[in-house]
């Protein structure tokens, strides 16, 4: 669609890699990284994203109630 109306649901739709670099950063310095995914993550159809973030840095994944199928249960 062209447009998107939902309540909360602002996304930059432009990529700014300074901030990517930076919470790369963020998550290489973390100790114990964990990721709690909700449903911005199925809105934004980056469940393989997600999918692929989690296990090329070996970060554990939880989820919210509505974001419970970003991510397969096996994993």
């Amino acid at each position: 669609p062209q447009t998107i109306s939902l309540l909360g649901y602002k996304p930059k739709l432009k990529i700014n890699s300074v901030e990517i670099k930076n919470a790369a950063k963020l998550i290489n310095k973390s100790k114990k990284p964990y990721i709690f995914a909700g449903h911005g993550v199925l809105i934004s159809k980056a469940e393989k994203l997600l999918l692929k973030l989690s296990e090329k840095a070996s970060i554990p994944v939880a989820t919210t109630l509505h974001g419970i199928s970003s991510i397969p249960k096996n994993h």
